[in-house]
């Protein structure tokens, strides 16, 4: 995992963002058979918990079209 995250972080701003400030999550972020009274205790590393992607809004995306 942490040669993926060397690898992307040449061309992405990775950063760490815990699930209740993700509030914009996408199908990708949410795991569909996820039941929140478990308790999930990885023992890993929480920097590398979550990746996101910062890309332009769509105003920007209009703007370039």
């Amino acid at each position: 995992m942490k040669r993926w995250l060397s690898f992307f972080s040449e061309y992405f701003s990775v950063e760490y963002k815990p699930g209740r400030l993700n509030v914009i999550a996408d199908a990708l972020s949410r795991r569909p058979d996820f039941e929140p009274t478990a308790q999930h205790n990885s023992g890993g590393d929480p920097t590398v918990a979550t990746l996101t992607v910062s890309v332009p809004s769509s105003n920007v995306l209009d703007d370039v079209r």
